[in-house]
């Protein structure tokens, strides 16, 4: 029996997660019952969490905006000053979040004693991250705790404010506060309605986001853009190094070679050189691109110098895959840094070869995640590019290692939030990108929008324009169709997204 209310469907909705949960959280369903950022525990006061690291990167992979959660402890136990230092090296590691790091100011669980962290505790927790990461965390605590153990000092107005109140979805504020900026509401939500092990009886927490979607996105990171194309031969090199029947639709006069790899480098520097990958070595990873590839595909794909397999040993089946990307692509970035050339280059994101491959995942899901290769039937070389009635070949960008690519050789998609224009006569919006749930309203010729997010499915990239409201902003047809690729806005790309052969 779950006794609170359903949650709001117009208030923006968080939960909290921990090592409790067993195994990693299916964040697609979480999504799916209208979950819209998490709160991933990291810290008990200094101590690591379990499944911290598996549950962050599985959040990455869902573009759900992520917090991490601390307990703090009493400098008695551990001084303030470390544990921030503790949270400050973790997030180094593992990427900062979309949403500040929340401070849970409250009786910290420590063996059933009196373990209360007190106001100056915090405030030393608070000027040590703040002066490490150059974020202000944000202060999660309870009216009668904060009666107790804080204080009125205006000081605290520089933070925001998470109120725990378990009586109320629109609490009072709390002195000094005039309002706060989340609020958790319950403790009684059935966690497997949020992708949580169906073994776990546990109870999940959920908050809201005090404010509409324009102020969220405006107050934290969580529009900051992760999404780029890989810019096609055209824009490269000026010219197409393949071709393809059909590709002048795209590009009136030009032709659109997009089909050609691009590399991606062990480190930000050319002579570090492409990365490849046993795949031998990883069985689960062949039978997995053997799932992807039926019939011929398979074998066609897994030859030698088919501009993915350039040192393949037949015989052997010792298939050695170079990670590469391809034009028009998207690649989903975690990090930008100087190179040893002194540009930008991008560490983006892959699929890791120690872990085991998700049949779930596909190119409608996760593009940035699983490419397509297209064949051209008029490229000089190689097997696969001569094999035009194949159709396109999806791929699995998968390394043991980190990945890097020039930043020049890629387009970011528009910055957040973007402002656009109704282009079609009529633009369906819905609940979730993909033309997924119901359909929540439509959208007039030009009526003027704001995307806050992005979403690229395929060869479609889905905007957020409000709450469960995601219209398409981009689509490509079979390249044989009148039409290649369709906007619906006046938003748009250099770049266009790989198109698709319809076979």
């Amino acid at each position: 029996m779950f006794e609170h209310p359903a949650p709001d469907p117009y208030r923006l909705l968080g939960m909290d997660i921990s090592n409790w949960t067993n195994r990693v959280v299916d964040f697609s369903k979480a999504k799916e019952a209208g979950l819209d950022f998490v709160v991933i525990k990291a810290k008990d006061g200094a101590s690591d969490v379990y499944l911290f690291r598996e549950n962050w990167q599985a959040a990455w992979e869902a573009d759900l905006p992520r917090a991490p959660l601390v307990w703090l402890y009493p400098s008695w136990l551990r001084q303030a000053s470390a544990q921030a230092r503790a949270l400050f090296q973790l997030l180094e590691e593992f990427g900062h979040g979309e949403i500040p790091p929340v401070i849970r100011f409250q009786r910290p669980p420590w063996f059933y004693s009196p373990a209360n962290p007190k106001h100056t505790d915090l405030e030393e927790y608070l000027q040590t991250f703040e002066e490490l990461a150059g974020i202000k965390p944000i202060i999660r605590t309870t009216a009668s705790y904060w009666e107790s153990y804080g204080n009125q000092d205006k000081f605290w107005t520089g933070y925001h404010l998470w109120l725990t109140d378990f009586n109320s979805q629109n609490p009072l504020p709390v002195p000094p506060w005039g309002d706060c900026s989340f609020v958790q509401w319950t403790a009684n939500a059935n966690s497997q309605d949020y992708g949580i092990d169906p073994k776990n009886k546990k109870l999940v927490n959920l908050s809201y986001f005090n404010g509409d979607l324009d102020r969220f996105y405006k107050t934290f990171r969580g529009a900051a853009n992760p999404y780029y194309r890989v810019r096609d031969d055209l824009q490269l090199y000026g010219m197409s190094r393949t071709a393809r029947k059909g590709w002048d639709d795209q590009r009136p006069g030009n032709t659109h070679g997009t089909t050609m790899t691009q590399v991606c480098f062990s480190e930000a520097n050319v002579s570090s050189g492409r990365v490849q990958t046993i795949l031998s070595r990883r069985p689960e990873w062949v039978e997995y691109i053997r799932y992807m590839l039926p019939g011929k595909k398979f074998g066609m794909f897994t030859q030698d110098n088919t501009g993915m397999f350039n040192s393949t040993d037949m015989e052997k089946k010792d298939y050695k895959m170079d990670s590469l990307t391809c034009g028009c692509n998207v690649l989903k970035v975690r990090n930008v840094l100087i190179g040893a050339d002194g540009k930008p280059w991008a560490e983006i994101d892959y699929l890791d070869y120690y872990s085991q491959p998700d049949y779930s995942m596909t190119y409608e899901t996760h593009p940035w995640l699983i490419h397509v290769y297209l064949i051209v039937g008029d490229a000089v070389g190689g097997y696969l590019i001569k094999a035009p009635r194949l159709g396109d070949i999806p791929y699995p960008l998968v390394s043991k290692q980190s990945l890097y690519i020039p930043m020049q050789e890629l387009e970011p998609f528009p910055g957040l939030p973007c402002r656009a224009v109704v282009a079609a006569d009529t633009l369906n919006e819905y609940q979730l990108p993909g033309a997924q749930g119901e359909i929540t309203g439509s959208l007039a010729k030009d009526e003027e929008l704001t995307i806050y997010k992005y979403s690229p499915r395929g060869s479609s990239v889905w905007g957020q324009v409000g709450v469960r409201r995601w219209i398409c902003l981009v689509s490509m047809k079979p390249i044989n169709s009148i039409h290649g690729v369709e906007y619906f806005t006046t938003w748009r790309m250099d770049t266009i997204p790989p198109p698709v052969s319809g076979v």
